[in-house]
C-alpha cells in the first residue's frame, strides 16, 4: 500500500518519491497505472450494484414528466386552449416542414428502442425492483400514448403539417410578450393612489393613462390571437375537412396588424417586439385563407355550386377572398424564403443562411446544364439504340412497330427528360431548399413549352399531309409560328393556374380555370379556322357524310364552329387509329383476329352497302399508279404554276406587241423533262392579247424542203383558238415546240437547221416567234453557227427547286386518290434529331428527290415510281436509289459516243444513229439493245430511241466529264 500511495501521490501532487519506487521495473509501472486506470473510471467496480438503477430512475422519472408536460401540450392543441409557456418541442423535436426529418423521427418512433427496457442486473437490486416496474409501466403507457399523438401530427399531408408548423410557431413566439404585457398590466393594477398623487404634474399621469391602455389594448389583441392560433390548429390537427373552418376565417379575417404597429409606437420599451404580432396574425390571415381555399378547391366544383345556394354568404366570401388574392399571391411566391430569412435573422444566422441560399443558387444552375446536357444527350442515346435494334432484327415486322414507337419518343425525348429530372431532383433535395425548388416550376414550364409545340406542329403538318397538300417554306414557318403560340398560351395559362392554385384555390382557382380552359378553346378554333380548308378537309376524309362538299358546308354552320377542336382531336386520333391498325397487320396473330372480325362484319352488312363504299374508289383503282403520276394526258394533268418563269415569256412578248422594233424572238431552251412544254403551254393559255399558234416539229425534218412543207401547213391549220376573241391587230405569236427535230448532225447535213433559221430571217415582224429547243442541241447548234443567228433572247430552263418538285409530285399523287406512306424502316434509321423525326419524312424523301434528280421533273417522277411501292390503295414510299454509275465506267469510247449523239439528238433511230456518228449500223443495234436491257435507253412504237429520265443525270455528267458532251 505504502507503494501504491507513493505512486498516486507522485502521479497526482508531484511529490517526491520513495527512494525504492525508482528500482521498480517497468512492468510495474505499467501494472500500476492500469490500476488506476480502472479505480477512477470504472466506479462500478468499486461502488453498489443499485447505483447504476437509481441512475436510470431517475431518467426515466425525468423522461415521465416531460411525457406529461407534452401530452398536456397534445390536450391544449385537441381542447384549442393557449398553454402559457408553450414550445412547439413539446409537440415535436422536428421541423413540420423538414419532410426528411419527420419521416426519420416517425421511423424512430416505430422502433422497439422508443419505450423503455428492463435494466439488466435488477434482479440484484431488490430494494428497487417494485419502483422501477411500477415507473416502466407508467413510463411506457405515457410514451405509448404520445407517441400515438405524435404520430398522428406527424402523418398529417404535408399542406396541414407546414400550416401547423406556421401557426404553432408563431404561437411560440408571442408567449414572451404574453408574458410581459401580463405583468405590465398587473404593475399597473398594483399602483395605489398615492403613487398617482405623487405623480410629477397631468401630462405624465396622462401619458400613463394612455400606457396602460396600450398595454390592455395590446394584451386583449394578443390573447384573441393566441386563441384564434390556438383554435385553428386545433381545427387542422382534429379535423382540417370539418365546417369549423367556415366560422373561424371571418373572425381571423376581422385581425389586422396596423393597430399591433400603432400600439407598439406607444410602447417603445418593450423588450419582446409587438412586431412579432403584428407578423402572427399576417400569419394566420394567409394560413387560414389557404386552408379555406384549399378546402374549396378539394370539394371540387359541384361543392361550391351547390354552396351557392346562400349567394349572399359566399358572395361575401369571394369578396374576402379577391381582397386576401394579393397578399396570398405574394406569400406563395417568397413568402417561405421571407420567413426563413426572418427567422435567420432572429436567431442572429444571416451568414449561414446566405451561404446555404449561394449553395442552392450554384446547384441550381449546375442542375440545369446537366438537365440540358441530358435532354441533347437522350436523342442520340435513342438513335444509337434504334441502330443496334436495326442491325439486330432487321427488316421485320417487329422493328417496323419499335420503329413507330421510335419516331414518337425521339422529338419528345429531350422535354421528356428535362421534365422527369426537374420534378425528380426537386424531390429528392431538401424540403426547405426553396430555391433550388424553383427548378421544378422552371423545368415542367420549359418542357410543357417544348412539348406543346413539338405536339402541335406535329399534328398541324399530318393534317396537310395526310390531305395530301403540299407544306410550302412559308406555309410550314406559319405552322411553326402557330406551334409556337399555342405553346407560349398554354404556358401562361398554366402559371395562372398554378399560382392561383399556391393560394390555396377557392372560387379563384375555379374562375382562373374556366377561364383558362375558355380562352385555350377559342385559341384552338382560332388556329384551326387559319387552316380551315385544310382542317375541312382532313376531318372530312374521316366522316360519313355522303360528300365533301356537304360535310364542309356542315361544318361551317355556326353551332358546329365551336366543336371544330374536338372534331380535330376526334379526327386524329381516328386516324393514328387507323395508322396503328396498318402497323399491327403486319402481325400474323393480328391479321387472323383482323379477319375473322371483317368475315363477322360482311356477314351482317348488305352488299349493297359494300358497293356503295367502293364506288367512288374503284373510279381511281381500276387505273394503274403509273397513269396518274406519268401516262396520264397532260392536258388532264396538275400544273405546277410558275409565275416567275412565265414571265420570261410574257414580258419580251409584251414588249414586242406594245412597241414597234422590238425583239420579235425568243429561244426557250432546257434539258428533257425540264419542263418546256408545258411552260409554253401555260403560256399559250394565258396570252390573250394576240393570236397564238403552237406548232410541234416532228422527228426528224432534215431538209429543206420537209421543214418549208412543215412550216407553210402549220401556217394553214394553225392552232387558233387564243384568237378567237384577240383584237383584230395582224400581230401573232407561233411556239415551234420540239425544234431540235430539224438536226441531224452529219457533215454536210444541216440543212434543215439553215432553211429553218432562214425562214424566220425572212419572217415578218408581225410575228413573235417561241422556239423551244433541247438544250444539248442549241449547245451543238450555237458552236456550228456561233452568232450567225437571229435569236436575240435565249431563255434557259432553270432547275425545279425541291418545294416545286414536291408541288408536282403530290399534285399527281393526290390525283391518284391513294393514301401516302413512308416506309418507316429507312426513314427512321436516318431520323436523328426533332425535326427528322416527325415532321421530317416527307423533307428528306423531296430533298433526295430534288437531289438524284438534279432538279428535272421528269427525273423526279421516274425516281418516285422506282422508290414506290403501291397498291389499290396505298402508296409506301421508300428511300430514292442512285443510279450505279458501275455500269457507266464499263462503257466502250465508241458507246459513249453514241449515247451522246442521243443526247444530242433527244431521240434518234438506229439509222441515224449510225449516219451521225459514222459507226457500223450492226454496233449500234447492238449498243441500242443492251443499253436497254440495261435501263439506259428505251424505244417508242416508232423504234426512236431516247435516253431513260432516271440515267440523264448521271450520263451527263459522266459524258461531260469525259469531255465527249460539252456545256
Amino acid at each position: 500500500m505504502q507503494t501504491f500511495s507513493t505512486v498516486a501521490c507522485g502521479a497526482s501532487r508531484r511529490c517526491v518519491t520513495a527512494f525504492h519506487v525508482v528500482f521498480l521495473s517497468r512492468w510495474r509501472w505499467a501494472l500500476i497505472g492500469l490500476l488506476a486506470l480502472l479505480t477512477a473510471h470504472q466506479p462500478v467496480f468499486a461502488r453498489d450494484p443499485c447505483d447504476a438503477i437509481s441512475l436510470l430512475e431517475q431518467q426515466w422519472r425525468v423522461r415521465l414528466a416531460e411525457s406529461q408536460r407534452d401530452l398536456a401540450s397534445f390536450a391544449a392543441l385537441r381542447r384549442g386552449d393557449v398553454e402559457p409557456g408553450f414550445q412547439l418541442s413539446h409537440l415535436t423535436p422536428v421541423a413540420l416542414d423538414d419532410d426528411s426529418a419527420v419521416e426519420d423521427y416517425i421511423q424512430v418512433l416505430r422502433s422497439d428502442g422508443y419505450l423503455p427496457m428492463s435494466p439488466s442486473g435488477l434482479d440484484q437490486c431488490a430494494r428497487l425492483t417494485k419502483a422501477m416496474q411500477t415507473l416502466r409501466t407508467e413510463l411506457t403507457a405515457q410514451l405509448t400514448a404520445l407517441r400515438e399523438a405524435r404520430l398522428m401530427l406527424l402523418t398529417q399531408s404535408v399542406d396541414i403539417r407546414w400550416a401547423l408548423q406556421r401557426l404553432l410557431l408563431r404561437l411560440e413566439r408571442l408567449q414572451p410578450l404574453a408574458v410581459e404585457l401580463t405583468h405590465r398590466q398587473a404593475a399597473s393594477q398594483n399602483v395605489g393612489p398615492d403613487a398617482v398623487n405623487s405623480a410629477i404634474d397631468a401630462e405624465a399621469q396622462a401619458e400613463a393613462v394612455r400606457r396602460t391602455a396600450a398595454v390592455e389594448r395590446l394584451t386583449a389583441i394578443n390573447q384573441r390571437t393566441q386563441a384564434l392560433l390556438a383554435e385553428l390548429s386545433a381545427h387542422l390537427f382534429k379535423d382540417a375537412a370539418s365546417g369549423n373552418l367556415d366560422v373561424l376565417w371571418p373572425q381571423i379575417l376581422a385581425l389586422s396588424g396596423n393597430p399591433v404597429r400603432e400600439l407598439a409606437m406607444r410602447l417603445p420599451d418593450l423588450q419582446a417586439q409587438p412586431q412579432a404580432l403584428a407578423e402572427a396574425i399576417e400569419a394566420l390571415r394567409v394560413q387560414a385563407t389557404y386552408l379555406r381555399n384549399h378546402r374549396i378547391a378539394d370539394d371540387g366544383v359541384r361543392a361550391a355550386l351547390r354552396a351557392w345556394r346562400e349567394p349572399q354568404r359566399e358572395w361575401t366570401g369571394l369578396r374576402q377572398e379577391l381582397v386576401m388574392l394579393p397578399e396570398m399571391t405574394l406569400n406563395a411566391l417568397i413568402g417561405p424564403v421571407m420567413e426563413e430569412y426572418t427567422l435567420a435573422r432572429e436567431r442572429q444566422e444571416q451568414i449561414t443562411l446566405l451561404s446555404l441560399w449561394s449553395l442552392q443558387v450554384i446547384l441550381l444552375a449546375l442542375a440545369a446544364w446537366s438537365m440540358a446536357r441530358a435532354a441533347a444527350w437522350s436523342t442520340q442515346a435513342l438513335s444509337q439504340l434504334q441502330r443496334r435494334l436495326l442491325r439486330l432484327l432487321g427488316q421485320t415486322a417487329a422493328m417496323r412497330l419499335v420503329n413507330g414507337l421510335f419516331w414518337v419518343l425521339k422529338p419528345n425525348a429531350p422535354w421528356l427528360m428535362i421534365w422527369w429530372l426537374s420534378v425528380t431532383l426537386s424531390n429528392l433535395s431538401p424540403s426547405h431548399w426553396y430555391l433550388f425548388h424553383l427548378l421544378r416550376p422552371l423545368g415542367v414550364a420549359y418542357a410543357l413549352f417544348r412539348g406543346i409545340r413539338v405536339m402541335s406542329e406535329w399534328l398541324f403538318s399530318r393534317m396537310y399531309g395526310q390531305n395530301g397538300v403540299f407544306v410550302t417554306q412559308q406555309t410550314g414557318e406559319l405552322l411553326r409560328a402557330e406551334a409556337g403560340r399555342l405553346a407560349v398560351s398554354a404556358v401562361v395559362c398554366w402559371a395562372l393556374r398554378e399560382v392561383a392554385l399556391a393560394t390555396g384555390g377557392g372560387y379563384v382557382y375555379f374562375i382562373v380555370q374556366s377561364a383558362v380552359i375558355l380562352y385555350l378553346w377559342c385559341l384552338a378554333i382560332v388556329s384551326l379556322r387559319r387552316h380551315g380548308d385544310v382542317c375541312r378537309k382532313f376531318i372530312c376524309r374521316l366522316s360519313k357524310v355522303n360528300s365533301r362538299e356537304s360535310c364542309s358546308l356542315l361544318l361551317d354552320r355556326p353551332w358546329i364552329i365551336p366543336w371544330w377542336p374536338l372534331l380535330f382531336i376526334a379526327a386524329q386520333a381516328w386516324d393514328l387509329l387507323l395508322r396503328l391498325h396498318q402497323l399491327l397487320g403486319q402481325f400474323d396473330a393480328y391479321r387472323s383476329l383482323s379477319v375473322r372480325i371483317l368475315r363477322l362484319h360482311l356477314e351482317t352488312a348488305t352488299s349493297a352497302e359494300t358497293e356503295g363504299e367502293d364506288a367512288e374508289a374503284d373510279e381511281y383503282q381500276a387505273r394503274s399508279y403509273r397513269y396518274w403520276m406519268l401516262d396520264r394526258p397532260r392536258e388532264e394533268q396538275a400544273v405546277v404554276a410558275q409565275d416567275a418563269l412565265l414571265t420570261t415569256l410574257t414580258k419580251p412578248a409584251a414588249d414586242w406587241a406594245e412597241k414597234a422594233g422590238a425583239d420579235n424572238m425568243l429561244l426557250l431552251v432546257g434539258e428533257h423533262g425540264s419542263g418546256k412544254t408545258s411552260l409554253v403551254r401555260q403560256f399559250e393559255k394565258h396570252w390573250d392579247k394576240t393570236p397564238v399558234r403552237f406548232l410541234s416539229a416532228p422527228p426528224k425534218l432534215t431538209s429543206v424542203e420537209a421543214v418549208t412543207a412543215f412550216l407553210a401547213d402549220s401556217a394553214a391549220v394553225g392552232d387558233e383558238r387564243k384568237g378567237e376573241g384577240a383584237p383584230a391587230a395582224q400581230k401573232k405569236v407561233v411556239i415551234v415546240d420540239q425544234a431540235e427535230n430539224f438536226l441531224l448532225a452529219q457533215v454536210g447535213t444541216l440543212d434543215g437547221v439553215k432553211a429553218f433559221l432562214q425562214h424566220l430571217n425572212d419572217a415578218s415582224p408581225d410575228t413573235f416567234w417561241i422556239v423551244v429547243m433541247h438544250a444539248p442541241t442549241w449547245r451543238y447548234l450555237s458552236r456550228v453557227f456561233q452568232r450567225h443567228h437571229q435569236f436575240s433572247i435565249i431563255t434557259a430552263m432553270p432547275k425545279w427547286s425541291p418545294t416545286d418538285i414536291r408541288k408536282l409530285l403530290l399534285s399527281r399523287h393526290h390525283a391518284s386518290h391513294r393514301r401516302l406512306r413512308y416506309d418507316e424502316l429507312l426513314l427512321s434509321a436516318l431520323a436523328g434529331t426533332e425535326s427528322a423525326s416527325f415532321k421530317a419524312a416527307d423533307t428528306r424523301v423531296f430533298n433526295l428527290m430534288w437531289e438524284l434528280s438534279a432538279g428535272n421533273p421528269l427525273t423526279a417522277l421516274h425516281l418516285w415510281l422506282e422508290s414506290a411501292r403501291f397498291d389499290d390503295r396505298t402508296v409506301e414510299i421508300g428511300i430514292p436509289q442512285r443510279m450505279a454509275t458501275s455500269v457507266l465506267n464499263a462503257l466502250q469510247d465508241d458507246e459513249c459516243f453514241m449515247l451522246a449523239a442521243v443526247i444530242q439528238h433527244e431521240n434518234l433511230t438506229a439509222l441515224e444513229i449510225a449516219a451521225a456518228t459514222t459507226l457500223p449500223l450492226a454496233m449500234v443495234r447492238q449498243t441500242l439493245k443492251s443499253g436497254c436491257a440495261v435501263g439506259i435507253l428505251w424505244g417508242d412504237e416508232k423504234d426512236r430511241y431516247r435516253v431513260h429520265a432516271l440515267w440523264y443525270p448521271a450520263l451527263t455528267t459522266y459524258l461531260g466529264r469525259k469531255n465527249i458532251l460539252h456545256g
